[in-house]
């Protein structure tokens, strides 16, 4: 297969946690102290993680209503943690990323790194494991700015393709990610999902489940290169 363009997830997908779950739990857990409501069940905290468009509606259900304000503690939190992990190297780089992303930039292909992180995070992460340069385009979903382009809506995808100048008559493109919003993304945009299946994300095989199935589905970054 032609593949000219690969857009990427960051966590999980470049970056390694020690237990992806649990660290976006203990965040949320922790965020929760800032409102005053009963702290709901582990399988209410878990949907709200995959809760795509249907946030808010948890959120309020909680009796949180100031939806703004949560996401930007939560991003906080979740800063303060990540940084913290990074230096004890208890989050780190996945093997052969590196290489892997070179040797697409040797064959001349066009890259981009899509994250549903803010700014400050996303480039806190790529400074800090030097992997800007490997990008064309890095996108990053800033609540009060462009929410309306964070995966699984298409609109981000589209809008890098966009940039890229992608043209689907002539060239492929494919989006590359470890869970639900990344393969639903890419098939709504009318490309290629690819799904990569970490040791910390093995409940992603239930994607039978899922709107739409991956076409690929990988363990490593470089079973990438043979697609």
């Amino acid at each position: 297969m032609d593949l000219k363009y690969y857009l990427f997830d960051l966590d999980n997908c470049f970056i390694h946690y020690p237990n992806f779950i649990d660290f976006f739990d203990n965040v949320l857990l922790e965020n929760l102290k800032n409102f005053s409501i009963n702290i709901p069940p582990q399988k209410e905290r878990k949907d709200l993680l995959y809760a795509e468009e249907k946030h808010k509606d948890i959120l309020m259900q909680w009796g949180i209503s100031d939806c703004e304000l949560f996401w930007k503690l939560f991003n906080e939190i979740d800063f303060k943690n990540r940084k913290k992990l990074i230096e004890k190297n208890e989050i780190f780089l996945f093997d052969k990323v590196k290489s892997v992303l070179q040797r697409l930039r040797d064959e001349n292909k066009k890259l981009a790194l899509i994250s549903n992180s803010p700014s400050y995070i996303v480039d806190y992460v790529i400074e800090k494991f030097s992997l800007n340069k490997y990008f064309d385009v890095v996108l990053r979903i800033d609540y009060n700015k462009n929410q309306d382009l964070a995966k699984p809506s298409p609109y981000g995808i589209l809008s890098i393709l966009d940039k890229l100048k992608y043209n689907s008559e002539n060239s492929n493109a494919i989006m590359i990610g470890d869970s639900m919003v990344d393969i639903v993304a890419a098939k709504r945009a009318n490309i290629y999902g690819c799904l990569i299946v970490r040791d910390s994300s093995k409940e992603t095989l239930d994607f039978e489940e899922w709107e739409h199935n991956p076409d690929f589905i990988i363990y490593s970054l470089d079973d990438l290169l043979e697609l």
